[in-house]
């Protein structure tokens, strides 16, 4: 089958980008970032039906870089995540795919060597985390698994910035001078 054939392809990151927000709103920093960061390997129409004869379910593989998968805590974790994705992903898309349908997700670590990992969907800038430079991961001050984000402003904003950094506390860790 052609990937033409199929509708998930073409509507995924829109699908990982609305989980992203849900995620987000609700404080799932680990999901918010595995959604945002892992490159996708589809696996298109490989899930057969119960007669065996048609093959709209999908396997979705999602790769992540070393520093997210760090954060998962055993392999049982990784399922249960790779699970959660799944049942978002079919609540979110049933109805625009139908009948088509995510039949698995599973996490990996992304390795560049890896065949499927070279066929992958990357994930969009547009609500990527800042990955942390070579430089700053010395830095004690960064807090593991929050968007990294420095203000600069003018000392007479100074009260202002302090509460937009109180505000989004919950979402990114703000290193910030007085």
């Amino acid at each position: 089958m052609t990937d033409n054939f199929f509708t998930l392809r073409k509507k995924l990151n829109r699908y990982r980008q609305e989980l992203y927000i849900h995620y987000k709103s609700a404080n799932e920093i680990l999901l918010m970032n595995i959604v945002s960061t892992a490159k996708i390997h589809v696996k298109e129409g490989i899930i057969l039906d119960e007669v065996g004869w048609t093959s709209n379910g999908h396997g979705l593989i999602f790769y992540l870089e070393e520093d997210i998968y760090s954060h998962i805590n055993s392999i049982e974790g990784r399922n249960d995540i790779g699970e959660r994705i799944k049942q978002d992903l079919n609540k979110i898309s049933r109805d625009e795919i139908y009948p088509e349908y995510i039949g698995f997700v599973s996490i990996g670590l992304f390795h560049p060597e890896d065949q499927d990992c070279q066929k992958v969907i990357e994930p969009l800038d547009t609500y990527q985390l800042d990955k942390a430079s070579s430089n700053d991961k010395n830095l004690e001050f960064w807090k593991p698994g929050y968007l990294k984000l420095f203000i600069s402003h003018q000392s007479k904003y100074k009260e202002e910035v302090s509460d937009l950094a109180n505000f989004l506390l919950d979402y990114a860790f703000f290193f910030h001078s007085s």
